[in-house]
């Protein structure tokens, strides 16, 4: 509305001009203009009726009503006392008032006196020119909000303030000047060709200037939305102004200063300054003492043609933050001239720094120094040169760093300040911390922009910033060491960047001894990286820097010369916008390994090797070794793994031709090593086989393998040859077609298994002829030592079926043998054959079928063990003899020929605890043939007293004898034991328990069988003899090795002369007799 009016006043005066001039020329010609001739004359005094009515009373009602309906539709609110209009075209307002509202907040505007006068001819264009231009008196006025919140409303007056612009492009500024926010402003402006000032603009905006002369007209079609929009980074501002200012503490009102005089055309002409002072303050992360920053711009004349005409220094003292702090910084920046574009040809700066204290460093001192020059042949671009010393940093541990050195070179424009091109250096010298030291850093760089076109894939996030760029960088270090292992001598690295391929062309690392070479490359597109290394140094030199589970593999190698390890690796790595990859998840699919190995003389857990090699692969979450060789001395090992990472299967074949013994520094266990050494191979074994399963699922895990061996021994025994296949499946470990050669036989296994879960040895058909005594010895010492008094003269045969619980289980075994052997010998007995099965179930022994040749006799019988948790058993035996011969039997027993004859047969019934003495109980009986038993104390006590009686009578040959005894509570009872010769007869009674003591009472009968008497002569002489077999009745007490007898109706004083002979039957009888070990009770010490 206000362009319309605008319009009108100009359109009017020149209409009324035009048509004056028309009327003189044509009134006279023709009449009917007469009317267009009133006509005209009512429209120039309307228009100048107009034009009165605005000077004196301004703009009407309905038309101010007008333009605020429309702006209002736009968003904004418009207010005003009276808009005039004088005569030469300036529109004067009173108390003008423009505001905008919407959700981010109110602002408006408030200008006592405007006052505007247009280039009325550029009103029918899109870009409207001003003239003239003046305000006097200031006011804004806002209510903010930010995230929800309302800020506190805000307000600034400067009544006297004013701002004026005229035709001559001159902007000068009185008493522009008062209270922001807190802070003292005074802005002080006089410019000439100010119109100038906007190629600045365009310097620091990176645009380039319209074209004024463009034929295209441009058009801008005004929407609330688009208002809001544009208006809407200032209210942003506004409020995190406001924001921030309530948690700032000025403890002395801030000053703010600024001037700028001349002609904006002519930059020598130009001179002002910017001055801003802030006392003590305080905000929420700290605060600080003091900020001062001046910067005085002199014209060429002030300045005297020898002065830098830029001059600026800042102080900030008493800095101190939750972050650092420091004692003081201060910078300089100097001058010498302008360009045209008002911006310095060339600026000079330096920044020093001291006492800076943070929480994690401290920082002695520190320096920049730079420049920076306008290019002449690029407007708007700088070259800067910057140098950079920082001294002795300190950080939060007990790390130190003597230096940081570095120089810069870099070419940007105000608009962007990322640099066009850029060379850097930096050196760091002399580090020192508990964790490691290195004594020289350097790095260099080279960027330089492409000015290619922008890059705006969102997926490649950060390296977005990169891609217009081309950065070649090398770097190189010196003695790095980490107080530990790791010694590098030099590190030297060289790559380059152009989008999208990241390279690294180099990597050199020199060890004390060897090194490592290397080089990658990054797609960063397709997120592609492969990388090719060669090591050939000490792999323990960087263990510390690797994970645990890494640290505890190598640990497991010791080498003489490192091993050589070449590798090439391929993967795909996360998308660059995921923050927290899964790096099994997503990039273990696409890992592709190639790698070699090869190593001279080492040991794997202290297994000695002589060299090793193999290729390792990694695809399709795939571990693949499929030829590592492993020599020693006696011959190699073979090996090729398949292992999947994903659901943890594994698979390898193998071939060993190495002595088994060699494993045994690998092994922890103690038992494992002294079974290990059981062994001894003149030749090494040969095993091969395939091993499958799942890692860390041992019950998933099988095995098949051969078995071949020969010439070695076990526990000392020898062993020829054996043969075995072996297959563990479903817990199962199975053993096929075993064959097992000695030299005295061989023994064949048709199946042996082992059930893993149950700890259970199944054993089938074990068939062989073999020394049952090396057996013993292999199975143990305490075997060998228990089954010392059992001997096979010859090699016995053996078949066995059934199984062993080797672990904890409720039965111990379930086993069956079969037992055919030559010659025995047990303790002093001997035989010539022994046959019979032991059958072996749970906590049970039962042997039956026992037959054995005894002394020219036969020896058979049955035993039931019964063991409980006492280490002890029931045991439950019946044994029969049959026509024994007694002198081999005693003479196996006195170890020397026996006097003692006679043939014997007898039945023992027995039952007992194994180790109490005290419980046996039972039956026995005994039957004598043609006996000679003089020779026994028992026995030969009474020979000297008969043979008084009668010469010869004490060594009569008994032809028969007979008995029969209980035993209870371990003491033999008998009430009918008697032994008959021709010449007397012997009966005994009584008892004698497991300590060999004595209490019987005896009677000899003297020729009560004699065969000359008969029966009938026989009852004659009984009774002619009663009163001597009444003397011959004895008592006899004492132990079996030392009997004592007296007789029970004669003084002991008519017994002298028979006890002498009896002393001399002391020095007769064998030690073996008088005190048999087989007699000792096993309770008694030795």
């Amino acid at each position: 509305m206000l362009r319309y009016f605008f319009c009108l006043s100009f359109v009017v005066p020149l209409a009324l001009n035009l048509v004056l001039s028309e009327i003189k020329s044509y009134i006279s010609k023709r009449r009917w203009l007469r009317r267009i001739f009133g006509l005209c004359l009512f429209l120039i005094l309307l228009g100048i009726g107009v034009v009165v009515y605005l000077n004196q009373f301004g703009l009407p009602g309905f038309a101010k009503r007008g333009v605020q309906q429309r702006l209002a539709e736009l968003g904004i609110q418009l207010d005003f006392d009276w808009l005039r209009m004088d005569f030469d075209g300036t529109w004067k307002a009173r108390h003008l008032t423009v505001g905008q509202t919407d959700s981010v907040g109110e602002l408006s505007v408030s200008l006592d006196d405007v006052s505007i006068r247009p280039y009325y001819s550029s009103l029918f264009s899109s870009r409207p020119k001003l003239k003239e231009l003046g305000i006097i008196g200031l006011a804004l006025k806002g209510d903010m909000e930010k995230g929800g919140t309302n800020l506190p409303p805000f307000s600034l007056a400067w009544p006297d303030a004013g701002i004026y612009w005229n035709d001559k492009e001159v902007l000068s500024s009185t008493n522009l000047q008062g209270e922001a926010f807190g802070v003292e402003i005074d802005v002080s402006l006089n410019i000439t060709n100010t119109l100038a000032l906007k190629d600045l603009s365009q310097y620091f905006s990176g645009r380039p200037g319209k074209n004024e002369s463009s034929s295209i007209v441009e058009t801008t079609t005004f929407t609330a939305e688009e208002v809001a929009k544009k208006l809407k980074p200032i209210k942003n501002q506004l409020a995190m102004w406001l924001e921030s200012r309530d948690q700032i503490d000025f403890q002395e009102k801030p000053v703010i200063r600024f001037s700028l005089r001349g002609n904006a055309g002519l930059s020598e002409s130009l001179s002002g300054g910017f001055m801003m002072e802030i006392g003590e303050t305080r905000f929420q992360i700290g605060g600080f003492e003091r900020f001062n920053f001046d910067l005085n711009l002199l014209n060429k004349q002030e300045s005297k043609g020898n002065e830098d005409r830029l001059t600026g220094k800042f102080n900030l003292v008493g800095l101190d933050t939750k972050w650092a702090k420091s004692e003081s910084l201060t910078g300089r920046v100097s001058s010498f001239s302008l360009a045209t574009n008002m911006l310095p040809h060339s600026i000079e700066y330096q920044i020093e720094s001291s006492g800076i204290d943070s929480t994690k460093m401290k920082l002695a001192t520190g320096s920049i120094k730079g420049s920076a020059i306008q290019l002449p042949s690029t407007a708007g671009y700088f070259k800067h040169q910057l140098k950079g010393l920082f001294r002795e940093f300190k950080f939060a541990g007990q790390e130190r760093l003597d230096s940081v050195n570095w120089t810069l070179q870099l070419t940007n424009s105000l608009a962007n300040p990322l640099p066009n091109k850029a060379l850097l250096d930096l050196s760091l010298d002399s580090f020192t911390s508990t964790n490691g030291v290195f004594d020289l850093v350097n790095i260099n760089a080279n960027l330089e922009h492409l000015n290619s076109s922008i890059y705006g894939d969102e997926n490649l996030d950060y390296w977005v910033k990169l891609a217009p760029y081309k950065i070649h960088f090398n770097g190189s270090a010196k003695q790095i060491n980490d107080g530990k292992n790791l010694g590098i001598d030099d590190l030297l690295l060289k790559g380059q960047w152009k989008f999208p391929n990241l390279i690294l062309d180099q990597f050199d690392a020199n060890f004390g001894e060897g090194a490592m070479r290397a080089s990658a490359a990054l797609n960063v597109e397709t997120r592609l990286v492969k990388a090719t290394s060669n090591i050939d140094f000490d792999l323990y030199e960087t263990i510390d820097l690797l994970s645990p589970k890494a640290q505890r593999w190598i640990r497991q190698f010791r080498w003489d010369s490192a091993p050589v390890i070449s590798s090439t690796i391929q993967a795909t790595l996360p998308e660059w916008t995921d923050k927290n990859p899964d790096w099994r998840v997503q990039v273990r699919p696409s890992l592709l390994i190639n790698g070699k190995i090869n190593s001279g003389p080492l040991s794997f857990r202290g297994i000695e090797l002589d060299d090793a090699q193999t290729d390792i692969q990694y695809a399709n979450q795939t571990w693949r070794l499929p030829n590592l060789v492993a020599s020693r001395p006696e011959g190699k090992l073979k090996f090729a793994l398949i292992s999947q990472t994903g659901s943890r299967d594994f698979h390898f074949d193998f071939h060993s031709a190495i002595n088994p013994q060699a494993i045994i520094p690998a092994l922890k266990d103690e038992k494992q090593k002294r079974a290990f050494n059981l062994f001894d191979f003149e030749k090494s074994p040969v095993v091969e086989g395939q091993v499958w399963g799942r890692w860390r699922e041992p019950d998933q895990t099988s095995f098949q393998a051969k078995i071949e061996a020969t010439n070695f021994t076990f526990r000392a025994q020898q062993v020829d040859s054996m043969a075995a296949g072996m297959l563990l499946t479903n817990g199962m470990l199975s053993a096929t077609n075993i064959v097992l050669a000695r030299p005295e036989g061989v023994v064949t296994l048709d199946a042996l298994g082992f059930d893993v879960k149950r700890k259970r040895l199944f054993l089938t058909n074990v068939i062989g002829q073999v020394d049952l005594v090396a057996v013993s010895k292999a199975i143990g010492s305490k075997t060998a030592k228990a089954l010392e008094p059992y001997q096979f003269l010859d090699p016995a045969k053996v078949k066995v079926n059934g199984w062993i619980q080797t672990g904890p289980g409720r039965n111990p075994a379930s086993l069956h043998f079969k037992v055919d052997g030559g010659a025995f010998k047990f303790n002093r007995f001997n035989s010539q054959d022994m046959n019979g099965e032991i059958f072996w179930s749970g906590n049970s022994i039962t042997l039956t079928n026992v037959i054995s040749e005894f002394y020219g006799g036969e020896l058979s019988g049955d035993l039931f063990a019964k063991f409980n948790n006492k280490q002890s058993s029931e045991i439950d035996f019946n044994l029969q003899a049959k026509q024994m011969g007694l002198t081999g039997f005693m003479s196996d027993i006195l170890g020397r020929d026996s006097g003692l004859r006679g043939e014997l047969d007898g039945v023992l019934d027995i039952k007992a605890i194994s180790n109490d003495w005290s419980s046996w109980n039972g039956d026995a009986s005994i039957s004598l043939k043609d006996g000679y038993l003089w020779e026994l104390p028992l026995f030969g006590i009474f020979s000297p007293v008969l043979d008084q009686m009668a010469p010869g009578l004490g060594a009569s040959k008994f032809s028969k004898g007979t008995g029969d005894f209980k035993i209870i509570n371990s003491i033999v009872k008998t009430r009918n034991l008697e032994l008959k010769s021709p010449l007397v007869r012997l009966q005994y009674k009584g008892d004698v328990d497991f300590e060999g003591k004595i209490d019987a009472g005896v009677v000899a009968e003297p020729l009560r069988d004699a065969w000359v008497i008969g029966s009938v002569l026989g009852p004659v002489l009984n009774l002619a003899l009663s009163p001597i077999e009444r003397m011959l009745k004895f008592r006899v007490t004492g132990t079996l090795n030392k009997p004592e007898m007296e007789l029970k109706h004669i003084p002991k004083i008519l017994l002298v002369p028979v006890q002498i002979p009896l002393k001399l039957f002391d020095d007769i009888v064998p030690d073996e007799i008088s005190n048999p070990k087989s007699l000792k009770n096993p309770k008694q010490k030795n």
